[in-house]
């Protein structure tokens, strides 16, 4: 982890006809919604100039100047590997590979999120970069969701053997992982119990893991975005680092300061 400049990697866009068996719009627009502005789930249009024909995908609207307004999928292993070309270049070492719990139990969601995975460790590979595993929860994700992040590390690992890859970040000998949104007020329904139980997992004899907590950036004082309850701190004290939601919360050098 030491001197890494890590980004966020979703891998969360999806269009008809990648490919996947969803065969749907993924994030670019409301699920199984059409391709229309009144539809659109992403603030920002991406810049598809570098992509070839092969990795586009068509909407159902137009830019200002007439042209048609194209979009990618993730599904697509020759865009995934771009991206990581384009890391390579911008001197940017890798990225936390986001594993959404919530759909870790759909078996049809979980196929294209292995698919995927599999495009970005091998763009990983290829161009030097390193990724680790974040599972990011939230509130929609089932009442059992220690058992299916339990069953699907153990799955990662054993069967898929991801954290064999020269690519797959390791600190101190341990693979790192990263769990995003325990204590951080509205982010998941997770108690603090719970949240334990998944530390002490990756901390197991077993599944021995340099844990990265993905937690409220008021953490230390369990005010604002962390939730009060006193048993949190115990939580956050459990992690072997510390990644604090910077998203939002500071306008200028004096208050990042």
């Amino acid at each position: 982890l030491k001197r890494k400049v890590i980004f966020g990697y979703q891998g969360w866009f999806g269009c008809p006809g990648d490919g996947a068996n969803l065969n749907t719009w993924v994030h670019w627009f409301r699920y199984n919604a059409g391709s229309q502005a009144a539809d659109l789930s992403v603030d920002f249009w991406p810049d598809v100039s570098e992509l070839n024909q092969g990795e586009l995908c068509q909407t159902e609207m137009k830019l200002p100047d007439g042209s048609p307004a194209q979009v990618f999928s993730n599904y697509n292993p020759q865009t995934v590997l771009r991206h990581f070309q384009w890391m390579e270049h911008y001197n940017i070492d890798g990225v936390a590979i986001q594993r959404f719990v919530s759909q870790l139990s759909d078996p049809n969601l979980l196929r294209v999120r292995n698919q995927i995975l599999m495009n970005e460790i091998r763009g990983a590979e290829m161009y030097g970069r390193v990724f680790y595993i974040e599972y990011a929860f939230s509130p929609d994700e089932p009442e059992n969701f220690t058992d299916v992040v339990e069953r699907d590390w153990a799955n990662l690992v054993d069967q898929l053997k991801i954290t064999d890859s020269p690519a797959y970040l390791h600190e101190n000998g341990k693979p790192v992982v990263e769990l995003w949104g325990f204590g951080l007020t509205g982010a998941t329904n997770a108690t603090a119990q719970q949240a334990q139980t998944m530390i002490d997992f990756f901390h197991s004899a077993n599944h021995q893991a340099v844990v990265i907590g993905g937690v409220a950036s008021y953490w230390r004082s369990l005010k604002r975005d962390s939730i009060s309850d006193p048993a949190w701190g115990n939580v956050y004290r459990s992690y072997d680092v510390i990644n604090p939601w910077a998203v939002g919360r500071y306008n200028n050098q004096d208050q990042a300061d």
